[in-house]
């Protein structure tokens, strides 16, 4: 027997082995009827439990901008009608837009009043009006949750009150 050198590596005969003999026709096989599969169920899960559709998504969005940019509360009237969800959809962003002017002028007026006489009071009232405003911001995004959702519940406080008909 012949000594080897930590260098040279034995000899293996180099075969020219195919791979189909290595893993086997069937795993192939598999992973083609799951790339079929996979392919089936991307086609499959629109009509099945998948993603809105188009008409849906826009719908939702027109009914949720809205509850963000208050200004836009119009927008689902005008798009949609005479369309009861979106009334009530546009009713409570109204609401939410008068609600956060009007706060927001009483407490910008305070702030100003009070930043003449008493700071350390004015400094209170920036901070109310930063609260009031998160507050306004978490309606608006139960508003939009709602209605992605498809969830039919009006906003607390603010869905109690009929300004469009």
């Amino acid at each position: 027997m012949a000594k080897q050198n930590k260098d040279e590596k034995p000899d293996v005969q180099s075969e020219n082995v195919n791979e189909e003999d290595v893993f086997g026709s069937e795993l192939d096989k598999d992973i083609n009827a799951e790339k079929e599969s996979a392919e089936n169920n991307k086609t499959n899960d629109n009509s099945a439990k998948g993603p809105d559709s188009k008409d849906d998504i826009i719908r939702k969005l027109m009914l949720s901008i809205g509850y963000i940019v208050w200004i836009l509360f119009f927008l689902p009237l005008v798009v949609y009608g005479n369309d009861p969800y979106a009334k009530r959809c546009a009713n409570e962003q109204l609401n939410l837009f008068i609600f956060g002017a009007i706060g927001n002028l009483i407490f910008g007026v305070l702030v100003g009043i009070f930043a003449l006489f008493l700071p350390v009071l004015s400094a209170i009232f920036s901070i109310v009006v930063s609260v009031w405003n998160f507050c306004l911001l978490i309606f608006g995004i139960v508003g939009i949750i709602n209605v992605v959702s498809g969830n039919n519940k009006s906003l607390p406080i603010f869905g109690a009150f009929s300004i469009i008909k």
